[in-house]
């Protein structure tokens, strides 16, 4: 049995688990995976092709990690993935989504 086949096998499991919906895109179909050719289209402006990535420095990967992360996309309203996950984050740490400006109201925060 192949990786693929197992992985698609626990989809069901994980799918329940997190509560989450699943899609596998079918081998060799760059069509089906848009934002991840997009992305890696991002990442080769930084590392070509022919980049050996067990070479590169650790703190060259952070740095190229942290522009993608903050450069806006048209796709999230020209916010950046760093907003979007931070907004995320917030909203469910706090899902009223009271407790920011309750804080800034009252000096706390």
């Amino acid at each position: 049995m192949s990786l693929f086949s197992k992985t698609y096998g626990y989809r069901a499991v994980l799918a329940k688990t997190l509560s989450a919906l699943f899609f596998f895109a079918t081998p060799y179909h760059s069509w089906e995976r848009g934002l991840n050719e997009h992305t890696n289209g991002l990442v080769r402006q930084y590392f070509p092709k022919s980049t050996d990535f067990k070479t590169l420095d650790p703190a060259e990967v952070k740095r190229v990690q942290e522009l993608l992360n903050n450069r806006p996309r048209r796709v999230l309203g020209y916010r950046t993935p760093a907003e979007v996950f931070r907004r995320a984050l917030d909203a469910l740490e706090d899902p009223e989504g009271v407790g920011a400006s309750t804080r800034s109201r009252i000096g706390a925060g």
